[in-house]
């Protein structure tokens, strides 16, 4: 569907820490996009930018930002820290270990690849394999497109 590009990714040698905020501080880019690497059905090449933070690895469906070629887009980021109420009010995670299955790499815990390892574990218990859109048991067998068909 196009590149990819990684800036400041977990296993990078050189970490790049925000000082500052604006043009002078943060992480400016320009790319060229040709429309021509793009498979047929996409009709406008596009730059898509997740923000996330350094050890959490993201999905197809994680939050992104689309930009079009030719426009200028700022992202002005706030890191906002939650703490999660305990007992009586639920059990709170906070590492893949207090889990039964944790298929995502990343070293840091979030809920959407929990949940996501909870779908695979489902997959794996009705079809007998997992789906490869997603992390997987590394014995795990992919899904393949036969399992996908509706039964009737």
């Amino acid at each position: 569907m196009g590149n990819c590009f990684t800036f400041n990714h977990q296993n990078a040698t050189k970490i790049y820490k925000l000082r500052y905020s604006g043009e002078h501080g943060g992480f400016r880019a320009q790319m060229n996009v040709n429309q021509a690497e793009y498979l047929n059905w996409v009709y406008t090449a596009s730059l898509l930018v997740f923000l996330h933070r350094r050890e959490e690895t993201i999905m197809g469906e994680s939050v992104s930002y689309q930009i079009a070629p030719g426009e200028e887009t700022t992202f002005v980021i706030q890191r906002n820290v939650y703490t999660r109420l305990g007992k009586p009010y639920g059990l709170c995670i906070k590492s893949k270990t207090e889990v039964k299955s944790y298929y995502n790499p990343g070293s840091a815990y979030t809920i959407d690849s929990c949940i996501r390892s909870c779908y695979q574990d489902y997959v794996q218990q009705i079809c007998g394999c997992m789906d490869p859109k997603y992390y997987m048991a590394y014995n795990a067998t992919p899904c393949d497109i036969s399992k996908s068909k509706p039964t009737t």
